[in-house]
């Protein structure tokens, strides 16, 4: 576990400094950025066991869905 959080951690904020990078000036919609370096983070969760996948889930969806 401890391992998924480093993981997403570290991808969701490389994510949301390549995405602001990558539009080079104010994104259009600036929670796409957010949404989409979620979604890189996700992938943490691909290094887990199939049965913790569940309970990360249940401890990251209520964080994303509070910002």
């Amino acid at each position: 576990s401890a391992l998924f959080f480093a993981v997403d951690a570290t991808l969701v904020k490389y994510g949301l400094c390549l995405l602001r990078n990558a539009w080079g000036k104010p994104p259009p919609a600036p929670h796409l950025v957010s949404l989409l370096a979620g979604l890189m983070g996700s992938v943490g969760l691909l290094i887990e066991r199939q049965s913790r996948r569940v309970e990360l889930v249940y401890y990251v969806l209520p964080q994303v869905c509070i910002n």
